[in-house]
């Protein structure tokens, strides 16, 4: 075991914040003062040796750490909105079903027509053309462009 001695000089505002810390160890979760400055003074050492030999490695930190920000806003946007697109996206596979049922040339199909071609409303049937329509005001409700800025 090697001993050593630290003084901390009661005038000096961060020597006194140091010896606050150093006799917080419980609250910090370490064991001893001991364990506390042997952790503290490594990491710092690392952190100092790391930096002298890449000194733009603080810059590329505060970069990612804001790359890591953006990443987390869109993936709780698209969350907020996943269950409106699934919808959104079974509503145009029925519409796109509706569609292949018509007729090619613009009616629509004889499982949805009389013999004279009407739906029995009076008017020539386009169920598909409603509903994409539905589909279209829905789509542009749900559009929301506030996360880009």
């Amino acid at each position: 075991m090697k001993n050593t001695n630290i003084r901390f000089y009661e005038k000096n505002p961060e020597d006194m914040r140091a010896w606050d810390i150093l006799h917080k160890t419980d609250i910090l979760g370490c064991k001893s003062q001991s364990r506390l400055v042997v952790e503290a003074l490594n990491a710092y050492y690392d952190k100092r040796v790391q930096e002298a030999n890449d000194p733009y490695l603080e810059t590329r930190e505060k970069e990612d750490l804001f790359v890591d920000r953006i990443v987390n806003a869109v993936e709780q946007k698209v969350f907020e909105t996943l269950p409106a697109m699934v919808g959104m996206a079974f509503m145009q596979q029925i519409a796109g079903i509706k569609e292949t049922q018509k007729d090619p040339f613009g009616g629509s199909s004889p499982s949805c027509a009389g013999a004279d071609g009407n739906t029995g409303t009076g008017q020539q049937g386009h169920a598909g053309d409603v509903l994409s329509e539905v589909i279209q005001e829905e789509e542009n409700e749900l559009l929301d462009f506030d996360f880009c800025g």
